[in-house]
């Protein structure tokens, strides 16, 4: 009955978690052993006529006995369920060994397993808005908080929840931070940005599928449309002979980096002539000179070397430089408005450095999800927690 109660208790709490745990006995010979003992000892205490034969010590000797057969067969319980196995993040059932256990090291089989689970992050009481972004579904932007919620059920690679009300104070803390964006519909089906960069209490989360979270760049978009905010022509040097001929074209990207309807664009060109298509025809006079196209307020320039007999000497290079502080919520926009306009350049070197503090027990946490961001990037993981 023991036996029975404990398997169905996993069971049942396991079914909070919508992905089973089995706790398996090593062997049940030393359970089948001890309940023979327990059972004998109970027959001599039921037999009323036997112990009325028994004077005072031998009635306390059988008390002892009892309790000691229960106790045995107790502990022969805890002993054999060592063995959990659980799915794992390789979609296989994943064995946990819980070693020598003892009664004495948590209320019930139940709490032991749930503790050590907890231990190795299987099961959590809480959930860092971080994690929901690393595993954000691909194929859409936006995430229905139900789906959210559902995903720790139904994926190995998320950890198990306690409480599935704990991804309500995710989403709260991730857009109050800034990390997540909380959405609607509207009746055409358009995103339409409730909060984002704003308090939004545990309370006020709504766990269905007409609610939707989106990462800080999507949030920013609905914040901010997308606007004209670079152009590039390409190909950015050409050498050509005199009388020759070569096709620019403008590229032109919004505040985030992303390609953008390109307008119409007004070509200028010195050294020679432009169509309003962007070709250039070089004249007589060898040198560099440019080629411009401007749209929008914006101006974008590519060098046309015109040389008769071989190539011009190179021009001088010169090396821009900066340093400085970034604000954290400011580092998309840095990259869109300032280093994507050197993406493409050879030599381009990036060198950055970051430092956060962290309170408690949190550090080794963060520090380990710091460590798997830089490993999916194929960068250095020396993370360092002092």
């Amino acid at each position: 009955m023991r036996d029975r109660k404990i398997g169905q208790e996993i069971i049942f709490r396991a079914a909070m978690f919508e992905q089973l745990i089995f706790s398996v006995p090593d062997s049940a010979e030393a359970i089948r052993e001890a309940t023979r003992n327990l059972l004998a000892w109970e027959g001599i205490d039921d037999d009323e006529e036997t112990k009325g034969r028994l004077d005072e010590a031998q009635k306390r000797l059988l008390a002892r006995s009892l309790n000691r057969a229960e106790s045995d067969m107790k502990e022969a319980v805890w002993r054999a369920y060592r063995h959990v196995f659980l799915l794992g993040p390789d979609n296989k059932l994943r064995p946990v060994d819980l070693g020598q256990i003892t009664s004495s090291m948590a209320k019930s089989n139940v709490d032991l397993i749930l503790n050590e689970l907890i231990r190795t992050d299987e099961i959590t009481s809480s959930v860092g808005p971080n994690k929901l972004v690393k595993y954000w579904p691909s194929v859409s932007p936006e995430w229905s908080t139900k789906s959210v919620r559902d995903a720790f059920y139904a994926s190995p690679l998320l950890p198990r929840l306690l409480n599935p009300d704990t991804i309500k104070r995710t989403i709260a803390d991730g857009v109050t931070q800034g990390t997540l964006g909380y959405a609607t519909k509207d009746s055409h089906g358009k995103l339409k940005l409730e909060r984002f960069k704003q308090s939004l209490a545990e309370s006020e989360v709504e766990i269905s599928d007409d609610m939707f979270i989106l990462k800080a760049e999507d949030a920013q978009k609905l914040l901010e449309p997308p606007r004209l905010a670079q152009i590039v022509v390409q190909p950015e040097q050409v050498t050509l002979k005199p009388g020759e001929q070569a096709s620019f074209s403008l590229t032109a990207r919004d505040q985030y980096g992303h390609t953008f309807a390109t307008p119409e664009v007004s070509w200028t060109a010195k050294g020679g002539t432009v169509t309003e298509d962007g070709v250039f025809t070089s004249g007589e006079r060898v040198g560099r000179y440019t080629v411009h196209a401007t749209t929008g307020g914006l101006e974008a320039i590519a060098e046309v070397c015109i040389a008769k007999d071989g190539p011009l000497p190179p021009p001088h290079v010169h090396v821009i430089r900066w340093s400085g502080e970034i604000p954290a919520q400011k580092w998309m926009n840095f990259y869109t408005k300032v280093l994507s306009r050197f993406a493409a350049s050879k030599g381009l070197t990036l060198r950055v450095s970051f430092e956060v503090p962290t309170e408690g027990e949190q550090g080794q946490g963060k520090a380990d999800e710091a460590r798997s961001g830089l490993k999916e990037l194929g960068l250095n993981d020396e993370v360092r927690l002092e």
